[in-house]
């Protein structure tokens, strides 16, 4: 059966407002007759997809027959809306709906971007309307995902739809679910529990390319390098831990605690001597530098077996004693295996003491406590027999065995055991020091369905009287209310600031030979900050803002005229002051609209007062002549620099047509027709220099001067 093509051709966006029954989440309403005989009342999966002079838009949607929508007109929800740039006044010029295959999402890992703890985001996430939401996951990944739900916006870290692409994936309760909140925003003290007994040594871990320090792009994770280079087990748990510590150490925000202890039959703790350190970005050098060499320490002895009941004791008892009040307890067992035997089992490892039952004992520690612990197994089975494989001998005790692990985390409120070779191992420590993750079960989902408002049907009435009328594909200035949507529309600021960032770069390389701004990561700035700014938070916000693609690069050029150097201290000045921002607080839509309307307004002139600017001279200066020029500071009878309202956008300087070419000779850096020198009147001299101001930005900035 063939479906119905619908596009800007045969159809009409119609924002239906606040999303309300069968309106809500990721639905879009179509008229019966627009749609495949036989749908049913849930709808059917499709992908919208909208171009622009910038990118393609591709958002997942579900198309619900409702007899209130009117013939050729789909009723958008206010989710899918935000996504795309739809309001009243402005609709995107094409569009159209796709229907790419249908598949069951295996695995899928989401970042929290609010300020809310562990706990919290798990519980909203299992009572959200998660379950049915429908992702696409592209053939390339070239962007980062974000998805919704319960309107609360998500990053997702991970997806796995076994390994297909260009496909749409629904999530239902069988997919493997986490939730993931940064360190940044959830308080978490930690012990770390290091397995020193004899197994550590076997050195059956294959070593990564280029000396192990990146991460495997190997699929399997070991499968393609088994019979290469090895290391020791315990060298990975040490290169781990130095992750572990890299990732704290960009974190600021609520305090958090650490401590590192080592186990055999007995237990020792390494870090700190006692007690449990506070670990952060804030942390003093000395304090950090104990803790590597700590790790550095680590090393297992010979004979030794394990007690892991005996650690699990210990480290619960630094918690209650040291832990911060309202932070989460976390316990992190890293190990090559006890074995934990169960009647009738066979012994093949080092044996757990059995003195304690560390099954029993995790489990009473996590309900009556609070206590969580996430189990981590160092080599697997089958990494082991390759070893043996190559002529290595093997002994009692050192085939990992990771079952006990599987069970304490199992009875212990953590995620299932991670087990694996190097990539692995790195790779979960790396998570574990940028904040904690935990599995949840999503709940039943919020079925689509109920009446539409009154409102909505009123609106749809109306817009059924007037289906000939040609929707408005651009808005275009008119009244102050319409301007304001304008520059509230994501897609509207993206397109300014990307406009604004190609003329700037393109009058640079007339002017000085060479681009302003960097373009490397432009794209993945704009897209993170303008149009997934409510997913990412307002850390990343303020990161992506302030990033290389917006700093004017000044190393190794001429000393601009006054005239260049205040739309420069404009752009600098605002970028400083957005980098002083407390990144901790949380930002709304009209405060992140307000920064990239700024961004934009100060991009914008920057381009215009380029435009006027002659070719600079070759620079001659000598060193005495460069100080004195860089030693002018603004004062107030300068005019202040232009600040764009955000009701009131300037208009961009350049069409969307010629955005494209200036971007094109960006990225070949061939001259386009139109970028040649221009006629200009010949500047004023210079006011004479005025004595060295240390308040001077670009004094203390260095940003003029010889490369």
């Amino acid at each position: 059966m063939s479906t119905p093509s619908l596009s800007e051709r045969t159809h009409r966006l119609f924002p239906a407002g606040p999303a309300d029954g069968p309106l809500r989440g990721q639905s879009v309403g179509v008229n019966p007759a627009d749609l495949p005989h036989g749908t049913g009342a849930t709808g059917t999966p499709a992908l919208l997809v909208v171009d622009s002079d910038i990118e393609e838009i591709a958002l997942p949607v579900r198309l619900v027959p409702l007899r209130e929508v009117p013939q050729g007109v789909l009723a958008v929800g206010d989710e899918t809306c935000a996504g795309i740039g739809l309001e009243a006044s402005y609709a995107p010029a094409s569009w159209r709906i796709e229907h790419p295959p249908l598949v069951a999402l295996d695995e899928l890992h989401l970042e929290s971007a609010g300020e809310s703890g562990l706990d919290e985001a798990a519980e909203a996430l299992e009572r959200s309307d998660l379950v049915g939401r429908l992702l696409w996951i592209p053939e390339r990944d070239s962007q980062e995902v974000g998805i919704r739900a319960d309107g609360t916006p998500y990053r997702v870290r991970h997806h796995d739809a076994g390994g297909r692409t260009a496909v749409l994936a629904e999530i239902g309760q069988h997919t493997h679910t986490e939730v993931f909140v940064s360190g940044a925003n959830t308080g978490v003290d930690m012990v770390v529990l290091a397995d020193c007994s004899t197994s550590m040594l076997v050195p059956d871990i294959p070593a990564l390319p280029g000396g192990g320090q990146g991460l495997s792009e190997d699929p399997v994770g070991y499968g393609w390098n088994v019979s290469g280079p090895k290391e020791q087990r315990v060298e990975v748990l040490r290169r781990a831990l130095h992750h572990l510590v890299a990732e704290r150490r960009r974190l600021r925000g609520r305090t958090s605690r650490i401590a590192l202890l080592e186990f055999t039959r007995t237990t020792k703790q390494v870090f700190p001597h006692s007690g449990m350190a506070e670990f952060d970005a804030d942390s003093p050098r000395t304090v950090v530098s104990d803790f590597e060499r700590a790790i550095n320490a680590i090393y297992p002895l010979t004979g030794q077996g394990t007690h892991i009941g005996t650690a699990l004791h210990e480290a619960s008892d630094l918690l209650r004693r040291y832990g911060k009040p309202g932070n989460e307890q976390l316990i992190v067992l890293v190990s090559d295996g006890g074995d934990w035997v169960q009647p009738g089992a066979e012994t093949t490892g080092e044996v757990a003491d059995a003195y304690e039952n560390p099954v029993l004992l995790m489990e009473h520690l996590h309900r009556a406590l609070g206590v969580r612990v996430h189990t981590v197994g160092i080599s697997t089975p089958e990494l082991f027999r390759h070893w043996l494989a190559q002529g290595n001998p093997d002994g009692p005790g050192l085939s990992p065995d990771h079952d006990l692990l599987k069970e304490i985390s199992r009875v212990g409120g953590g995620d299932a055991a991670v087990m694996g070779g190097l990539d692995v191992i790195v790779r979960e420590f790396a998570e574990l020091g940028a904040g904690t993750a935990r599995r949840i079960r999503p709940g039943e989902g919020c079925a689509v369905g109920g009446p539409l408002s009154r409102d909505t049907t009123d609106a749809l009435r109306r817009i059924g009287e007037q289906a000939a009328a040609p929707a408005t594909p651009h808005a275009t200035g008119g009244d102050a209310s319409a301007r304001a949507v304008d520059v509230a529309s994501p897609q509207r600021l993206r397109d300014r600031i990307f406009e604004a960032h190609g003329l700037v770069n393109a009058e640079a390389r007339r002017i000085f030979r060479k681009p302003l701004l960097a373009v490397e990561h432009l794209k993945k700035d704009v897209q993170r900050s303008v149009l997934q700014g409510e997913v990412h938070g307002r850390q990343w916000f303020i990161s992506d803002l302030t990033s290389t693609s917006f700093t004017p690069d000044l190393t190794g050029i001429p000393s601009p005229s006054a005239q260049l150097r205040r739309p420069l201290t404009a752009l600098t000045s605002f970028l400083d002051e957005l980098r002083c921002a407390a990144p901790e607080k949380q930002a709304d839509g009209g405060w992140r609209a307000g920064q990239a309307d700024r961004l934009a307004g100060l991009l914008e002139d920057l381009a215009e007062h380029l435009t006027r600017a002659p070719e600079a001279a070759p620079l001659t200066s000598g060193a005495n002549e460069v100080a004195a020029d860089l030693a002018y500071t603004p004062t107030l009878a300068d005019p202040a620099p232009a600040r764009v309202a955000v009701a009131a956008p300037l208009p961009a300087p350049a069409l969307p047509a010629q955005h494209a070419r200036l971007r094109a000779a960006e990225e070949t850096a061939i001259p386009i027709a139109g970028s040649e020198p221009r006629a200009t009147p010949a500047p004023e001299p210079p006011p004479p220099a005025p004595p060295v101001s240390p308040t001077d930005p670009f004094r203390d900035l260095g940003y003029w001067g010889p490369a």
